[in-house]
């Protein structure tokens, strides 16, 4: 929702979503088996990009629930037309994983926002120009300008990143809160989906 909604403010953005390969399976996102599909997908509105990469993978995008939230809000269209190939004829009845959270997906959400919480911070103060562009990138108004550089408050943070992204010269970077113990229970989760 807050991407979206940084989107629909800014209304600058072409979504391009890479879908060469995809992966599918209960357990993604992270996991997962490859599908080749050979396609590009794009459009000026980021919600209709979604919900046509949903109907692509056999899905209905009325049935996902952040999706539908987001119009709701009137924060895009889940309608599209489409020019090139049909959804028809690229469509692919996807293995997805459940639509209602399992109590290992809930322990997991909560571990990601609590536990391992990403936050931006200005790593390289050199490299940072003081251009504006983390500030006008921020969903939630967290970060400022500050005697010619990029303050971030790590309390409004959201952890969604995009300031990251939208730094050009580099200097913004990320700490994740309990990093070691983060790699390690990857590495578990990783090590007993191969047994």
């Amino acid at each position: 929702m807050d991407v979206y909604s940084y989107f629909n403010q800014n209304k600058r953005v072409v979504s391009v979503v890479d879908a060469l390969w995809a992966l599918e399976g209960r357990r993604g996102p992270i996991t997962g088996t490859p599908v080749q599909m050979d396609l590009l997908v794009s459009g000026s509105d980021t919600l209709a990009v979604d919900a046509a990469c949903v109907e692509i993978m056999g899905g209905s995008a009325g049935d996902i629930p952040h999706l539908a939230l987001a119009q709701q809000h009137g924060l895009g269209e889940l309608d599209f037309s489409v020019e090139g190939e049909s959804v028809e004829a690229v469509r692919r009845n996807f293995d997805m994983p459940p639509l209602l959270p399992t109590v290992q997906s809930r322990l997991a959400s909560y571990a990601l926002d609590h536990v391992f919480r990403k936050r931006s911070y200005l790593r390289f103060a050199d490299k940072c120009t003081g251009c504006g562009a983390c500030v006008s990138s921020c969903p939630v108004g967290a970060v400022g300008i500050r005697d010619g550089r990029a303050l971030i408050s790590q309390e409004m943070c959201i952890g969604c990143l995009v300031c990251m992204e939208s730094c050009k010269q580099g200097a913004l970077d990320y700490r994740m809160r309990n990093a070691h113990a983060f790699q390690t229970a990857r590495s578990l989760y990783r090590l007993s989906n191969r047994i």
